[in-house]
């Protein structure tokens, strides 16, 4: 019987994440009379988990593609010295 209540965001791509990663299970974190199960912070928490480490995999693929730009750049000038 789990409890579904509304989430309070402030990133608006916060809302578009719960919806397709917790099966439209959303609840609010700060409401004290209906705090949310075992269970769905847990599966909060995996999906928060996944999200992150595909950014920093995202990020870390652009930072590495955005360096061997640069050295290729910087090669490129020291040949034409």
């Amino acid at each position: 019987m789990m409890n579904y209540l509304k989430i309070k965001y402030s990133y608006t791509g916060t809302k578009k994440f719960l919806k397709k990663n917790m099966n439209n299970q959303t609840f609010d974190l700060n409401d004290t009379e209906n705090e949310p199960t075992d269970e769905q912070l847990h599966n909060l928490l995996n999906q928060v988990v996944i999200e992150a480490r595909k950014k920093a995999g995202d990020a870390h693929k652009k930072l590495m593609d955005n360096l061997r730009k640069e050295i290729s750049r910087v090669n490129q000038l020291q040949d034409d010295l």
